[in-house]
C-alpha cells in the first residue's frame, strides 16, 4: 500500500502545477480590456442599471476566456435593440428578455490569428444576451454586426 501511494506522489505534485499553469495561461493570455476601456450604458426603459451591468459582466467574462490576443476598447448597451413586446428576439432563444451590446476590440499578431481573427485588426461585435424569468443572463448569439 505504501508503495502504491509513493507511485502516486508525482501525480499529487504534477496535477496542482497543471491547474495553476492553466489558470495563469488564461489570466495572462486571455482577452483583456484596454487601459482606456469604456462601458457605456444609457438609461433603459426595461432594465435597471444593475441588470444591464449583470449582462455586461457575462459578456466581459466570455471575452476574457475566449478571445485571447484581443483587447476590448468599448462595450455599449443599446436599449433600442433590447427585446420588447414589438420585437421579442429573445423568444427565438427560448428566453423572455434580451439585451444587446456593441463592442469594439483590437487584435494582436500572435494569439488572435490562432482564434480566427486577422492580425492587428479592429472588430465591431454584437453580443445578444438573454434570460428567462429574471434568471441568469447567458450569451445566445455573438458576432460581427
Amino acid at each position: 500500500m505504501k508503495k502504491e501511494l509513493s507511485a502516486l506522489k508525482p501525480l499529487f505534485i504534477l496535477l496542482p502545477l497543471l491547474v495553476l499553469g492553466f489558470v495563469l495561461f488564461w489570466t495572462l493570455f486571455g482577452g483583456t480590456l484596454s487601459k482606456d476601456f469604456q462601458f457605456k450604458s444609457a438609461p433603459s426603459e426595461q432594465f435597471t442599471q444593475e441588470e444591464i451591468q449583470g449582462a455586461a459582466d457575462v459578456v466581459l467574462r466570455r471575452f476574457k476566456y475566449d478571445f485571447s490576443g484581443c483587447t476590448m476598447t468599448k462595450l455599449q448597451y443599446v436599449d433600442a435593440y433590447a427585446s420588447s413586446d414589438t420585437w421579442n428576439w429573445a423568444a427565438e432563444y427560448n428566453a423572455d428578455e434580451g439585451v444587446v451590446f456593441h463592442s469594439t476590440f483590437t487584435t494582436d499578431d500572435f494569439f488572435a490569428p490562432k482564434n480566427g481573427f486577422n492580425p492587428n485588426d479592429t472588430y465591431a461585435y454584437q453580443w445578444y444576451v438573454a434570460r428567462s424569468n429574471g434568471g441568469h443572463w447567458k450569451i445566445v448569439n455573438l458576432g460581427q454586426g
